[in-house]
């Protein structure tokens, strides 16, 4: 076998190998793919019902009486600093 037979060998089997993991490799982005689109759109469709049914955000006033005593708490606290 000559240099250049083994040369030409040497190509086709790494241009095989290539071809090869690159298959591999697509076939596993695919399946991933397909995998996360059967996984997460029940939870899309269940995260849509969810936001649907939320309640409106209510805002409560604050107790006075704890407002004084924040107020009174953060006025002694500056006097010691």
């Amino acid at each position: 076998m000559t240099i250049i037979e083994m040369l030409q060998q040497t190509g086709v089997l790494a241009v095989l190998g290539m071809s090869v993991v690159f298959i591999i490799l697509w076939i596993i982005i695919i399946s991933v793919n397909f995998v996360k689109k059967i996984l997460f759109s029940e939870s899309i469709e269940k995260k849509a019902e969810k936001q649907e049914i939320k309640k409106p955000l209510v805002i409560k006033t604050p107790n006075p009486e704890i407002v004084a005593a924040i107020s009174v708490a953060v006025s002694e606290h500056r006097k010691e600093i």
